[in-house]
């Protein structure tokens, strides 16, 4: 087995545990939806969450060599073959999407849109990006999940540096510092999460 193979076999597994979902063969066409639910800090420090939609634009065959780790694959390798790419765009209104003219009822995604609203993975891939999927409650199970994980290294590392303190080792206040206030962070935007996924598990038992 090669390198890249055993390379895949642990993204695979990584993947499964952590919760991605995997990849639905028959949801995944052209105008379908994926959700994501993310959570973020203001410079505030007032917290919020939102649940993103990820609309299918096109499936394209995509042609030419491959890289791996930036590395050009020549022909024959197990990478090297032609697939179709799944190329999607977050709909934002007034950004991504909008009134395309004065006609009415002309509404539709821009032509031109930045990258940073666009993600693409190949068709048939094992298991869907990080954080997508097909319906706005398993994004919502995952994103609360996700955040209970990072609370719970973030919290072990800030009691590291404090540990470090008060035994009197040499410590960087900066540090410990930065360790609180994104511990504090994370504590209010899983508590949000918490409270959008509780809302969404209500609203799909009253359908």
């Amino acid at each position: 087995m090669s390198y890249i193979s055993e390379y895949r076999i642990r993204q695979i597994e990584i993947y499964k545990k952590e919760g991605y979902q995997k990849y639905p063969k028959s949801k995944i066409k052209d105008g379908a939806i994926l959700y994501k639910v993310s959570a973020f800090t203001f410079l505030d420090n007032s917290s919020g969450t939102e649940v993103e939609e990820w609309h299918i634009r096109t499936i394209r065959m995509k042609r030419g060599s491959l890289s791996w780790r930036g590395i050009k694959l020549s022909t024959g390798n197990e990478l090297q073959q032609e697939k179709r790419c799944i190329n999607c765009v977050q709909k934002i209104k007034g950004i991504t999407w909008g009134k395309l003219s004065t006609k009415n009822g002309d509404f539709g995604f821009f032509k031109n849109i930045k990258n940073k609203y666009k993600v693409q993975f190949n068709e048939g891939d094992t298991y869907l990006p990080e954080g997508f999927f097909t319906t706005v409650l398993a994004a919502s199970k995952f994103a609360y999940k996700r955040h209970l994980r990072l609370l719970k290294s973030n919290e072990e590392d800030l009691r590291e540096v404090e540990r470090e303190r008060d035994s009197g080792e040499v410590y960087d206040p900066e540090v410990l510092q930065a360790e609180l206030e994104c511990y504090n962070e994370l504590v209010a935007e899983t508590k949000l999460l918490k409270s959008r996924l509780t809302k969404v598990i209500k609203a799909s038992k009253t359908k």
